[in-house]
Formats: structure tokens, C-alpha cells, sequence
């Protein structure tokens, strides 16, 4: 059975393809969302698919955000699992600006000897 280890590698990938955006971040991404991926549901309630997310990172070209990833929690069987984490966002541009703190939440599925994204929901902590 994966532990909270497992799950922190995958999150810490698809942070860093966040982070990264273009070609390298999309195609990062693209190796772990599911192909009938739901949808991410960002902080301000909208929701994207998995062609509208790939787009978004595909297209991002702002090098002055840094997220970051900490306090992952799994909780699951063999095939599914539900993880969260608290992501970190920083303006790097301003550095007299508070981060912000985001819950994120996970549903995974395996697949064979991988495990693949099946939705992503984040939530602005106070």
C-alpha cells in the first residue's frame, strides 16, 4: 500500500509544473492527471478541466509566483486515495507580501504501478 511519501513525490511534481508552466509544466502535468480527469476547482469557486488546466499551465508564463508544497495526509485503500496538503504561494515580485496559504485536496486512482489525478479542489485558508 502507497504512503503519504508516494503521494508528496506526485504533488511536489504537479507543483512544480505550476511552477514552471510552458511545455515542461504541461506535459509534467499531463502524466498525472487521468484522461477523464473531473475538473480542478480553484479558491474563487471556478472550475476547470483537464484541457482548460493544461492550457492554464501550458500558457503561464509568470515566473514570479513560487508555490510549495508541506503537511501532506493520505487516507485511502489499494486503488483509491484522497490526499491534502497545504500549498504555500508566494509573489516573488513583492516581497513585502504575505503569502497565502491554500488547502489543497486530491483524489487519486491507480493505474497499473501509477497513480493518476482524478480531481483537485483548493480552498484560501484564513
Amino acid at each position: 500500500m502507497p504512503d503519504e511519501n508516494e503521494f508528496a513525490r506526485l504533488i511536489h511534481k504537479m507543483v512544480g509544473a505550476e511552477n514552471a508552466g510552458g511545455n515542461v509544466g504541461r506535459e509534467t502535468l499531463d502524466a498525472i492527471l487521468a484522461p477523464d480527469f473531473l475538473s480542478l476547482t480553484r479558491s474563487n469557486g471556478k472550475e476547470e478541466s483537464r484541457a482548460d488546466l493544461l492550457d492554464a499551465v501550458g500558457n503561464s508564463t509568470i515566473q514570479t509566483i513560487e508555490r510549495e508544497a508541506a503537511g501532506f495526509e493520505a487516507y485511502g485503500s489499494d486503488d483509491l486515495f484522497f490526499v491534502r496538503c497545504v500549498v504555500t504561494v508566494r509573489d516573488l515580485a513583492d516581497q513585502q507580501s504575505s503569502p497565502n496559504k491554500f488547502r489543497n485536496t486530491y483524489f487519486f486512482r491507480r493505474d497499473g504501478d501509477s497513480w493518476l489525478c482524478m480531481s483537485w479542489q483548493v480552498t484560501k485558508l484564513a
